[in-house]
């Protein structure tokens, strides 16, 4: 099987060799288009392909476009249209026999019109084409047909044969017919077909591509090596929620997107070779994926070649559907790695981990559930159908602090095999077989799915079933109390845990898993547990909170807070359940939302935000003025943006700044930090206490006729500028560097609020760089640092670099890249300006600064263009 997915882990335009004979095959009947056979061309040499059978009675359908994922599907078990399989471990010698003891009845067989409509072909005749899909040619209509009563005239025979029992057979109930219903359950569809459209029930079972964040159950598996799995394999029916179980709304609705997902190929029949997770055996070549859910993988790093020089992740690996094979093949040409593993694989013994010897529960003691268990089940809203479908039985057991009686058992399946057993009181007192193996309480109905809803109890596990979802499982032994600090313990000593760790298979093969757990603390550090070991990347939490009840005509408050906590919000599943009915559970999982990952949002997460731009309720989305209504049209402060400013020495750049920050200080009474090496602290408060009083600190010849400022003036100035300026000043002799300058910008933002950051220049920063980086690697790393600190901390940041010695310079002004040191300069800066002034008598005012504006980001808050202050 390996060998022809491998053609699909190749990209397009790789493909070597002719078609093989089976895809010309294919196309022949009509399941495949001619211009799909590339899918199946096949590399020469090692990796061919034989020949496989396949019935013409599969639906054009079902098959599609011949897509990798539907046809592996098909090839590895061999299934045709029309056959139905059992479920995992559940052969009719095998059917728990105190399901049907002390008179109850076999279930009735199943209703047809209320099975969902099938996208497979019907035993009849072939399948006539689907609203909205293409038509085939009548002559390869007329070869389905042809083909699909064949097989209806073997089914026939086979049907014949069995009904040559005696009278007695027929009217006694059988496992078999148990199994039926149990089917049928999982099948039967909504009342009516029409709720699904056409595209839903022709469309194959695809698999969401997972975000790359590499779960602790992936790293621990890749540093502690991989684990042992002894699944027995059995087959996975089909199933559908129904939107017909008891208890829920007989109206025909939409499905949920969580719901169980229909599957149709043999999960664990390999696994009674060698019972090995997918991730043991690729871990075996050395292969570690960030998830390890079917489909084709990203590329990763090549374990031979390493990704070369350039380290590159060079290795395609594409998982079989049904998750019991693999193809990887390395895209560098001087590598070239290939080949594939399945479920036939035998670990190494030194990559095994020992397996304790665990019990067997005994079963023969079952007995089916009294009258008075069953009223239990029935006032928490659950069903004797799904109970019997479950196999919930009850015995007669010890019970820890509990008189000899009877308790319900609830069995722990896989592959329909009881590993483990939970009994429990009606006054809620449990235990579990001692010894035996932990595993997730139905884990033989999440075989295969792409979505899993992970519980807190079995009574929820049962409580969703009621809501139509199936793919749900428990956990065995509750929740913790708090979330337990440090990393996640290494598989052998996760031993709180150990279900995850012993169902890894079967949870590796899901792209989203719900947790369901209670609202309470307890059921919150459960759900963080979980998510910690099988990766938050495709978890999701579920609230059981209801929507707030509309208000009534007449009432003009709405209720208090305690009649709304006792209206809306529930503990969990089951209460749920009982006091809202299936609709309400479905609502509550259908309104599932991703664990939050540190660093990823959605910008659903800043639409409050948003509207506050539009509404312009905060004022500095359009920027701040600039206080010179000339400049304001091509350049206005925005917060949380770095603009570098650049001129010829003796161009004012530290004095137009300086009067940029007073007004601004002098209209919304922001606050800056004065990172200003080349001015002294007085030198500095004189200068901006002289723009912001407009008087002249001395008196001279700068001072013309104005008189200087007074003594009361004086002090009004101090106070005013010690209020709005931070100097930030390195009291040692070296050099501040970058980093200390920002951290000690962070604490004036926390301490002081400060809007403003000013850095002038950066020539008496200290920039040691490590030998092995270029200055333009240095320079590129130091402005991501500052507009960093600038978008976190919301603070605008002007940062002053000189331009380098300009060669046969003649007055004119610079550019930005002229800065020296680096392009950077201006490619990481959201405003570029040059500051310049005029020294040419006959060019025009040599007191007026000019301010050329070389880049803006924020179109909304400026443009590219030019004025004088």
């Amino acid at each position: 099987m390996w060998k022809l997915m491998l053609s699909f882990a190749r990209p397009s335009g790789s493909y070597v060799g002719a078609v093989s004979p089976f895809a010309t095959e294919l196309a022949s009947k009509g399941l495949i288009k001619p211009g799909h056979s590339r899918a199946f061309r096949l590399r020469t040499g090692s990796c061919s392909c034989t020949r496989a059978d396949f019935s013409t009675a599969a639906s054009s359908t079902a098959l599609g476009g011949a897509h990798a994922q539907p046809f592996a599907r098909a090839s590895a078990t061999g299934l045709t249209s029309g056959q139905a399989k059992a479920r995992p471990g559940r052969s009719p010698n095998a059917a728990p026999d105190w399901l049907f003891r002390q008179g109850n009845k076999a279930p009735a067989a199943p209703d047809p019109a209320r099975q969902k409509s099938s996208n497979v072909v019907n035993i009849q005749g072939a399948a006539a084409p689907e609203a909205g899909l293409c038509a085939k040619p009548e002559h390869l209509q007329a070869k389905q047909a042809n083909a699909a009563r064949g097989l209806a005239d073997t089914q026939a025979k086979h049907s014949v044969n069995s009904n040559n029992s005696t009278a007695q057979q027929r009217a006694a109930p059988s496992p078999q017919d148990a199994d039926a219903e149990r089917r049928q359950l999982s099948l039967s569809g909504s009342a009516s077909t029409s709720a699904h459209t056409p595209a839903q029930q022709a469309s194959p079972i695809t698999h969401a591509t997972v975000n790359p964040h590499q779960s602790p159950m992936a790293q621990q598996m890749h540093s502690n090596g991989p684990g042992s799995l002894s699944h027995s394999g059995a087959t996975v029916t089909s199933r559908q929620p129904s939107s017909h179980l008891p208890g829920s709304s007989d109206a025909a609705s939409e499905p949920s997107q969580y719901a169980h997902k229909e599957v149709q190929f043999d999960v664990a029949a390999s696994r009674k070779q060698g019972g090995n997770a997918i991730r043991d055996l690729l871990e075996t070549q050395k292969i570690t994926l960030q998830e390890y859910a079917p489909g084709q993988k990203p590329k990763t790093r090549c374990p031979r070649c390493h990704g070369g020089s350039q380290h590159e992740d060079s290795l395609a690996v594409n998982i079989s559907v049904d998750s019991l094979s693999a193809a990887w093949k390395c895209h560098r040409a001087t590598c070239g790695w290939e080949g594939g593993i399945d479920q036939k694989a035998v670990l190494p013994k030194s990559k095994k981990t020992a397996v304790n010897k665990v019990e067997k529960p005994q079963t023969g003691n079952f007995r089916p559930l009294t009258p008075e268990f069953l009223a239990y089940f029935a006032s928490r809203g659950i069903s004797e159908r799904t109970l019997r479908r479950n196999q919930v039985a009850q015995e007669s057991t010890w019970m820890p602090g509990q008189p000899a009686g009877d308790a319900i058992a609830f069995p722990y399946l896989r592959n329909g095999e009881v590993v483990n057993v939970k009994y429990r009181t009606l006054n809620k007192c449990f235990r579990q077989v001692k010894g035996a193996e932990k595993i997730l309480y139905g884990l033989d109905d999440v075989v295969g799915q792409d979505t899993i809803i992970i519980v807190e109890g079995e009574m929820d596990k049962l409580a969703l079933e009621e809501a139509g979802f199936m793919n749900v499982v428990s956990v065995p032994d509750g929740a913790p109390a708090k979330v337990k600090e440090g990393a996640v313990p290494a598989p052998d000593a996760d031993t709180k845990y150990s279900y995850l760790w012993n169902c890894r298979a079967v949870l590796d093969q899901a792209t989203r898993v719900l947790m369901a757990t209670d609202n309470d603390p307890p059921g919150h550090a459960l759900a963080e547990e979980l998510a910690r070991r099988l990766g938050r990347e495709r978890c999701y939490r579920v609230h059981w909170e209801l929507p707030q009840p509309e208000l009534v005509d007449g009432e003009e408050e709405g209720l208090s807070e305690q009649a709304l906590i006792e209206a809306c919000v529930r503990k969990d599943a089951n209460e749920v359940l009982m006091k809202n009915g299936p609709d309400g559970l479905r609502l509550c999982i259908d309104q599932a939302e991703p664990l939050p990952i540190r660093g990823l949002f959605r910008f659903s997460d800043f639409e409050q935000d948003m509207w506050s731009l539009y509404n312009l309720e905060f004022g500095e989305q359009m920027g701040k003025s600039t206080g010179w209504q000339s400049l304001d049209e091509v350049y206005r402060v925005v917060p949380g943006e770095l603009t570098i400013i650049t001129g010829v020495p003796n161009s004012g750049k530290s004095e137009w700044i300086d009067a940029l920050m007073v007004n601004l200080a002098d209209q919304f009474g922001w606050r800056f930090g004065l990172c200003s090496m080349e001015k002294k602290v007085t030198d500095h408060a004189r200068q901006l206490m002289e723009k912001h009083l407009r008087k002249p600190f001395f008196d001279g010849g700068y001072a013309g006729s104005t008189p200087r400022m007074t003594g009361d003036d004086l002090g009004e100035g101090i106070a005013w500028v010690d209020d709005r300026f931070f100097p930030i000043r390195y009291e040692d002799e070296a050099l501040p560097s970058v980093d200390w300058v920002l951290n000690v910008a962070k604490a004036a933002v926390l301490r002081y609020g400060i809007r403003g950051l000013l850095v002038d220049p950066y020539n008496e920063l200290d920039h040691q760089r490590p030998s092995h980086m270029s200055e333009t690697e240095y320079v590129s790393q130091m402005l991501t640092k500052i507009k960093r600190f600038a978008q976190h901390h919301d603070v605008h940041v002007w940062f002053v670099a000189h331009p380098r010695q300009l060669r046969d310079w003649k007055g004119q002004p610079p550019t930005m890249y002229d800065i020296s040191g680096s392009a950077h300069f201006i490619n990481k800066a959201d405003n570029g300006l040059v500051i310049h002034r005029n020294r040419d008598p006959q060019a025009g005012p040599m007191n007026e600064v000019q301010i050329f504006v070389r880049k803006v980001r924020n179109k909304a808050a400026g443009t590219i263009g030019e004025s004088c202050c």
